[in-house]
Order: structure tokens, then sequence, then C-alpha cells
């Protein structure tokens, strides 16, 4: 009556893959950075919010902050198999990389 299953590991996507996403959608390209995130209910909260309001992608850091696990997925009701969803060393870096124009700076 037992049942086995074995799941690959979560594929991230890559930054760039995810910022042509928002500019293919011209003013209404919606990138989520989420920092410092360490509980994985919260990310997956804020993941399936991000893909309710429209989101192209979010980008999560690898250090202090919780990754794509089985927990986020089920919190996320299923939105982090859709969203794409970039992990990067330093998210102020990366973040700063981005061309200006696709930009936004939130006070």
């Amino acid at each position: 009556q037992g049942v086995a299953l074995r799941v690959a590991e979560f594929s991230y996507a890559d930054l760039a893959e995810v910022v042509e996403r928002a500019k293919a959608q011209g003013p209404k390209g919606l990138v989520v950075a989420l920092d410092g995130l360490e509980d994985p209910h919260n990310l997956g909260a804020l993941v399936r919010s991000a893909f309710a309001l429209g989101a192209q992608g979010a980008v999560i850091p690898k250090d202090r902050a919780a990754g794509v696990t089985p927990t986020v997925v089920k919190a996320s009701a299923g939105a982090a198999a859709h969203l794409p969803i970039a992990r990067v060393t330093n998210l102020a870096r990366a973040l700063s990389a981005v061309p200006s124009p696709t930009r936004m700076n939130v006070p």
C-alpha cells in the first residue's frame, strides 16, 4: 500500500530570462525582488501574490534567505511552478546590473 515518489530539485530561472519576460510586457512588466525572507511560508505567500498580480518573475538571494522548497511550493498554492524565480548571489548587485529603463527605484 506504500507509494514512493522521487521529485527533481526546483529549477531556478536565469535572471536575464526573468528580465526579458518583464521587458516583453512593456510598462506593465513586473519583477518582484524578495530580500531577507527566511520563512518559507512567507516566501510562498509572496510568490502566490506576485503571480496573482501578474508579475513576470521573482528574484531571491542565495544566502540568508529561504530557497524554494516543497513548503514554499505548497504555500504558493502551485504558483511557484508557473512563476519564474531567479536566485542570485547578491541581490543588490544583480538589480543594479539591470538596465535603468527597466528599473524603478521605490523610496
